[in-house]
């Protein structure tokens, strides 16, 4: 239901879109704008900024032979210029070429048929844990915060005014069911705040 409502949305909605943006194969798009991608669902983008977290499982060609690669995810922020449908395409075609790319911290990823200016395109920095890649969301959260970057912000200012709202519908609550002693102590003790 969830899916056919965001599919419904979207198709709605296209006028307000700029662009339909479809992957090569290998290539998985995480996030797009501060949004979680689910899959089925078009890949669209706005005029103006965006921002794409991508990366890339599959095989390439090492030497005569192919070799499996996978590439920590990738912060794509670019502005839009032209309504147009493109392609997001793998830049290096060989194993070695990614891997070199990967090492030296180039671009990876590039866009086709878009008329796009490039701001940015960084290798997510990861987390000191077992798993550095386990939180994506979270990531591109604090990336976006470290550099300035607006995407994920609206929906965390909502996350908290939510959080802000419900705390004072407890602490209404837990008034209303307390015996009168509990209301003047806690008064006292909001006064001596």
């Amino acid at each position: 239901m969830k899916r056919i409502l965001l599919f419904l949305v979207a198709i709605i909605s296209t006028n307000a879109v700029a662009s339909v943006l479809t992957i090569e194969s290998g290539i998985k798009v995480v996030m797009i704008n501060g949004q979680k991608v689910e899959e089925g669902i078009p890949l669209l983008l706005t005029d103006g900024q965006n921002q794409v977290v991508a990366e890339f499982s599959g095989r390439l060609v090492n030497k005569g032979k192919t070799e499996f690669i996978s590439t920590p995810p990738y912060v794509m922020t670019f502005n839009l210029s032209q309504s147009s449908d493109g392609t997001l395409n793998l830049k290096p075609s060989t194993f070695s070429d990614l891997q070199a790319a990967i090492d030296d911290n180039s671009d990876i990823f590039e866009f086709g048929n878009l008329k796009v200016t490039l701001l940015k395109q960084d290798k997510l920095p990861k987390n000191d844990s077992f798993m550095p890649y386990s939180d994506v969301p979270q990531l591109v959260a604090n990336y976006n915060a470290e550099h300035g970057f607006p995407f994920g912000i609206v929906e965390q200012q909502q996350k908290v005014a939510l959080e802000s709202k419900e705390s004072l519908n407890n602490l209404k609550y837990w008034y209303q069911q307390a015996s009168k002693q509990e209301k003047a102590e806690f008064k006292y003790w909001i006064n001596a705040q």
